[in-house]
């Protein structure tokens, strides 16, 4: 277990949640002299209080959606008009339960996953995270492939996900990896995740995939899923803000991913800069990032710390010249742009 002496965060007492400033760690004081960029080190704490459950809001509530940066990188957002409530950064692919473990006592409450990850491992490490946290105050979100199109795969593969991560409910389950809006419109795709929902395997469906456009677009005329996890990154042009702003105002949760994983001159100096791009814009609820490691984590949790500034701006734009959108576009009909700088 790796030595955390850092406090809790509060549950329902009033008070403002963890706060980054009172915790201690002889290892992040290394990080912060030896690792991270100056920019790492700017002002601006938050915080992500955690609830005792998954947090029910009125599907009848208004989206918020305030303007197109948010200031708070790391705090408890609405999934869409799920009526749960996740933490804007989620523990993406992970293969250490006690950083996991971290993580939610840092007070990131979103693990996900897919059952493809090393052939199921990803899945049967939450579980053993799970053993040291309580079950009600995380959100499970984990993958099945659908391309098959059939019923008792599905269902197969869902209960096959739920045996490796140790739980009796899946809170969103997504068709992994989907390509064509073919697959979203099948019958039998979307009966079986009523069917799932109706048992209680599942209380939430919908869609990961690297093809933004033409799933998002499809998404917006045919409200079925609940979430849409989209590839979303400083390369995408505006019209991508545009598509998925609308979409998160008509209640679908949005998860991010992708984010860091596009070309740089200097990559490691603009990670930082990147994740809060993605963090900060008004319909994102959640971005899910790999933990690959102690210092990764570490890093990532300074960054959330801070705002997306013009700074960050100008260090996405000096660092990113010529690269291409290589996953908003559909590559087999459409090839990728040179990118405009995204404004602020």
């Amino acid at each position: 277990m790796r030595e955390n002496t850092i406090s809790a965060p509060e549950f329902n007492t009033g008070k403002a949640g963890f706060d980054f400033a009172s915790g201690k760690s002889s290892r992040r004081d290394f990080i912060k002299n030896t690792v991270l960029t100056a920019g790492l080190l700017a002002a601006g704490m938050t915080s992500c209080s955690r609830s005792p459950a998954p947090v029910q809001t009125p599907a009848s509530e208004k989206i918020q959606t305030t303007g197109a940066i948010r200031e708070k990188l790391f705090e408890q957002r609405p999934l869409g008009k799920t009526g749960i409530n996740v933490c804007s950064l989620s523990a993406g692919q992970c293969a250490q339960p006690d950083l996991l473990v971290e993580a939610y006592n840092a007070g990131i409450t979103s693990f996900e996953t897919a059952r493809g990850y090393m052939g199921g491992n990803l899945e049967r490490i939450i579980g053993k995270a799970l053993k040291s946290i309580p079950r009600d105050k995380v959100v499970i979100i984990t993958k099945i492939e659908c391309s098959s199109q059939n019923r008792l795969t599905m269902i197969r593969k869902t209960e096959e996900c739920l045996n490796a991560l140790g739980i009796d409910t899946i809170d969103v389950l997504l068709a992994h990896g989907v390509h064509a809006t073919s697959l979203l419109s099948s019958e039998v795709v979307m009966q079986t995740f009523t069917e799932l929902k109706k048992s209680g395997k599942i209380r939430f469906c919908g869609v990961s995939t690297h093809q933004t456009k033409e799933i998002g677009e499809w998404m917006l005329q045919n409200p079925f899923y609940d979430v849409l996890m989209t590839a979303f990154n400083y390369s995408f042009p505006a019209e991508a803000s545009d598509l998925l702003r609308q979409l998160r105002q008509k209640g679908t949760g949005i998860i991010g991913m992708k984010s860091l994983t596009f070309k740089f001159d200097d990559h490691k100096a603009t990670i930082p800069s990147a994740l809060k791009f993605a963090l900060s814009r008004d319909f994102m609820d959640t971005v899910a990032v790999p933990f690959s490691n102690a210092e990764n984590f570490d890093a990532n949790m300074e960054t959330v710390k801070q705002k997306f500034s013009q700074d960050d701006e100008k260090i996405l734009a000096a660092n990113s010249k010529g690269i291409l959108q290589e996953y908003y576009f559909n590559p087999d009909s459409q090839p990728g742009r040179p990118v405009q700088p995204s404004s602020l």
